[in-house]
This record gives structure tokens, sequence and C-alpha cells, in this order.
């Protein structure tokens, strides 16, 4: 089943009154529930917060299950691995 997994990130860096300092990533996880969908999806943003110091995971939700995936948002399976420009962190 597909989810939609969407995250908040800020940068600890920029005062919370920049526009420039959260950010919103979204991906659609193929996953056997929702909670797997959750945790593959907060993953790769604890990985890429690592990656990033300056950066922070805010929260992160998943939707219902979805039967068309948007064109503009990257579509993974569980356990797969995209590249920053791929989820457009």
């Amino acid at each position: 089943m597909n989810f939609l997994y969407c995250c908040k990130i800020r940068n600890r860096l920029l005062p919370r009154s920049n526009q420039y300092s959260e950010k919103t990533a979204q991906m659609v996880i193929s996953a056997n529930s929702s909670q797997s969908a959750m945790r593959w999806g907060d993953a790769l943003t604890n990985c890429y917060c690592s990656r990033n110091p300056q950066m922070e995971k805010m929260n992160s939700m998943t939707s219902d299950v979805l039967s068309d995936v948007p064109a503009r948002i990257i579509s993974l399976n569980y356990g797969e691995y995209a590249t920053d420009g791929q989820v457009g962190w």
C-alpha cells in the first residue's frame, strides 16, 4: 500500500522568523502499514539531519493510503534510499 509521508525540518542556524528556516518534505512510501511507512520516512529524515547538523526534524506524519501517486512526489519502497535532490530537502 502507498502512504504519503510528510515531515517538517528546521534550520537551527536561522531565526524562526526567517521564512526559509523551515522546510516540508514529502514522499510516497510503499509499505505494509502506515507505521512502517512512518518508521522508514523518519529514518530517511534522521539520516538527512545527521548529514546536515544544522537541520532538525520538527514533526512528521503519514496519511491514509493513496491510490494515485502525484508525479511531483518521489515514490519509494520501504527500505529504499533516495538522494537528497530526489526528496527535495
